[in-house]
């Protein structure tokens, strides 16, 4: 029974939660005149370095690839990002954060740590600890879920 009652429970956290950074990021975003899309963008580029072309930020963040596309577009064209061709690759185009959005990703990050401090607070921090462990291992198993359904659909994999 506790089961069924933490599925719900984690299907509602996720649900009010999104609903709580939302709006967090209001002000922020109306204030720069972004979509909640373009500040992910903005956002994943900054705490990510590592992930720099659309392809990724599409294949680590589980987001739709024409919403990631059409993001880009505007966030090159309010003077955000730059494109740049690889030059072992011309096919890959690797994204950089301009200047000019130095104070908006502050002011993401900002809104980040608040959403941090919000859902982390009167927890002790064994308690969290416990609770990353915890999430971890969920995300392991949907995970190994996933592989050994496309294992079955595809046994070529």
């Amino acid at each position: 029974m506790a089961g069924k009652k933490l599925c719900f429970d984690i299907l509602s956290m996720r649900h009010k939660g999104f609903r709580v950074y939302q709006d967090l990021f209001s002000e922020v975003l109306r204030r720069y005149q972004l979509t909640q899309m373009e500040m992910d963008i903005l956002l994943f580029l900054a705490n990510n370095p590592e992930y720099d072309t659309a392809s990724e930020i599409v294949r680590v963040r589980q987001l739709t690839k024409s919403h990631v596309s059409a993001s880009i577009e505007q966030l090159v064209q309010k003077g955000m990002l730059s494109r740049n061709h690889d030059r072992n690759n011309r096919r890959v185009t690797h994204l950089a954060l301009l200047p000019e959005a130095e104070p908006i990703v502050e002011d993401g990050r900002r809104c980040q740590r608040e959403f941090t401090e919000l859902l982390s607070f009167g927890i002790e921090a064994e308690k969290l600890e416990t609770a990353e462990e915890v999430m971890q291992q969920m995300m392991e198993n949907m995970k190994s879920y996933r592989k050994k359904k496309e294992e079955k659909e595809d046994p070529e994999l």
